[in-house]
Parts: structure tokens; C-alpha cells; sequence
């Protein structure tokens, strides 16, 4: 059940934007669709997943830090309630992760 104010959607975008790069990498596809999603009036909260991750991470414990960034996805949905969560080359979300997300956007 979306909600939708004249067109415009809350859009979630999950994916590698490699913010730790300090835009070495600011033309690749994913900042694309973002930039496309906006100028379509709509409201896009870019989720950096690696990044994430890799701020989580604490004497190289790989598996919490990815556990850390499924619970701040969840976190971030809770938050922002969107409409849509848009999965871009997100091979580190998990499938309960994603279980958890259909119950808290749903809401």
C-alpha cells in the first residue's frame, strides 16, 4: 500500500555508492538511477551498504559488521517508511533481513 502524494514515492535505494571514495567513482550506474529517481520528483534515501558495513567493522570481524548494516537497513526503513526499497548489487542483505522489511515497510 503505497504512499503516494501527487506522484511523488519515498524510495529507499540501497546499493554501492562508494562513498569512501570521495567521488572517484560518482558517475557509475547506481548514482545514476538515483539522480533519475529525483528528477522524477521523487524522494530517494541512498543507502550505502559497503560503506556501512565497512564503518562497522571492528578488528576485522567481517560476518558482525554485516549484520550490523542488515539491522541499520532495518532501522532505516523503520525510520523513513518507503514506499519502495530498491536493491541495486545488494549481495550482502540478507534474506531475513528482507523477510523483516516486508513486515516493517508494509506497515
Amino acid at each position: 500500500m503505497a504512499r503516494i502524494i501527487h506522484g511523488t514515492l519515498k524510495i529507499v535505494h540501497c546499493a554501492n555508492f562508494s562513498e569512501n571514495k570521495y567521488g572517484n567513482v560518482y558517475y557509475s550506474m547506481d548514482r545514476k538511477i538515483s539522480h533519475g529517481l529525483t528528477q522524477n520528483n521523487h524522494l530517494v534515501y541512498d543507502f550505502s551498504y559497503r560503506d556501512i558495513a565497512k564503518n562497522n567493522r571492528f578488528l576485522a570481524f567481517k560476518k558482525k559488521a554485516i549484520q550490523e548494516m542488515n539491522k541499520s537497513l532495518i532501522e532505516l526503513c523503520r525510520n523513513l517508511k518507503p514506499d519502495l526499497l530498491l536493491l541495486s548489487k545488494a549481495e550482502m542483505i540478507s534474506p531475513q533481513t528482507l523477510k523483516k522489511l516486508r513486515i516493517v515497510i508494509h506497515r
